[in-house]
């Protein structure tokens, strides 16, 4: 993918979450952030997603780019309060 596409779905997700549009915009920047490394980010967009109950949330147990953060307990905290099973 190109440097342009991915600054302007970028741009174009933080839109979608300002203007409160379906599509769990918080959740797909909370991926892009966790891609690139940025954990503050990551979670802040994350907690975003949990807020708004965006769909995607459901995903936050078996994401796999999410992997790298399932020990830290600003992971563990959401998923507790998603109240999914064992």
């Amino acid at each position: 993918m190109r440097v342009e596409t991915i600054k302007f779905t970028k741009i174009k997700l933080g839109k979608m979450y300002d203007e409160i549009s379906s599509g769990s915009p918080a959740w797909f920047l909370a991926l892009y952030y966790s891609v690139l490394g940025d954990d503050q980010s990551t979670f802040e967009w994350l907690e975003k997603s949990y807020e708004r109950h965006e769909v995607e949330m459901t995903w936050l147990k078996m994401e796999p780019l999410l992997d790298p953060y399932k020990k830290d307990p600003r992971y563990l905290d959401p998923l507790v309060r998603m109240n999914f099973p064992q």
